[in-house]
């Protein structure tokens, strides 16, 4: 078998711990967005992304959290890092619930107040 160290346990432990912490923060941080504290909200998902970048959900969440503060040109920018950082690092496009996401804020953002 292959040779463990004294301290491998505590690595299921981490990862558990770890992925608690970004599911947690990640709910926090819809929760933050849903009772209209949007810059809360924004801090708490842009930490996940920091440690996640490739969570397309929570990106979803972090545009949602802009367009509500009102800062939709910030979301739009937003969703095209989203896509390049997407094709960059999985040769893919957003999931359709993103581009979904995207086109109401692109319609919101065109139509006059």
């Amino acid at each position: 078998g292959a040779a463990t160290t004294a301290g491998d346990w505590i690595v299921p432990h981490q990862q558990r711990l770890y992925a608690a912490w970004v599911e947690g923060t990640s709910l926090v941080g819809a929760l933050l967005g849903a009772a209209g504290r949007h810059g809360e909200a924004l801090a708490a998902l842009g930490r996940v992304l920091a440690a996640e970048p490739l969570r397309e959900g929570v990106h979803r969440g972090y545009m949602q959290a802009l367009v509500a503060a009102g800062e939709p040109a910030r979301a739009l920018a937003h969703a095209a890092e989203l896509e390049r950082l997407l094709a960059r690092e999985l040769g893919a496009g957003p999931a359709p619930d993103t581009r979904r996401l995207v086109e109401r804020i692109r319609q919101q953002a065109a139509t006059p107040v």
